[in-house]
């Protein structure tokens, strides 16, 4: 299942992530690519309060991220909708 949220900057995301934890409950762990907006502070402070553990890929490794092959699928499947 992919959920979708809009956001405006990247400094929204742990706003987002509070809003998708709330509706859809927390996973047991959340995997990233290490993005900024992903590790902060503030998103490591969600992550304990709903005990979910932070999975990091490695540099320029996206099979490591199955997430991120998802988004590209989405995108690719959305192009051919819309054009």
């Amino acid at each position: 299942m992919i959920n979708v949220f809009g956001v405006h900057s990247k400094s929204e995301f742990p706003e987002v992530l509070m809003d998708f934890l709330m509706e859809r409950g927390a996973p047991h762990a959340a995997m990233s690519d290490s993005a900024n907006e992903e590790a902060s502070v503030e998103v490591k402070r969600i992550c304990r309060k709903f005990q979910m553990k932070q999975r990091c890929s490695e540099p320029h490794k996206q099979n490591q991220n199955g997430p991120e092959g998802e988004i590209q699928n989405l995108k690719r499947d959305l192009i051919k909708l819309c054009f």
